[in-house]
């Protein structure tokens, strides 16, 4: 298949799109644009592989330090969350106690006023 022809499909063999190649088309623009287009095409990819190279370097010692600092902070963060949740659950639980104490607690002295109240009458 030739460089710009789009690829056969099924019974339209005969129908072809972009059979002129691709070198010629590109020859039918003006001459400073295709320059211009090539040098913009150029620092396209200039600029893409400088970003991949600083993607994959080594971090500076200020970007490690403040990852670092990030990191700490976040673990920081979640654990007094977490001893604020235990607490919480700590506190609703014993909350919890203390009113099945109390209503046990009632419920035995309820009793012993019935048998107070019977002696007094």
């Amino acid at each position: 298949m030739v460089r710009g022809e789009q690829k056969k499909r099924g019974h339209n063999n005969e129908r072809r799109k972009n059979t002129q190649p691709t070198r010629e088309r590109e020859n039918t623009q003006p001459t400073k644009e295709r320059t211009h287009n090539q040098r913009e095409k150029r620092e396209r990819t200039r600029t893409q592989r400088e970003k991949k190279k600083r993607e994959h370097t080594q971090p500076t010692r200020e970007e490690r330090e403040q990852r670092r600092e990030r990191t700490h902070n976040q673990r920081e963060k979640r654990e007094r969350t977490r001893t604020q949740q235990t607490r919480e659950e700590e506190r609703t639980h014993n909350q919890r106690e203390e009113k099945r104490e109390h209503t046990q607690r009632e419920e035995k002295r309820e009793p012993t006023q019935r048998e107070e109240k019977r002696e007094h009458t």
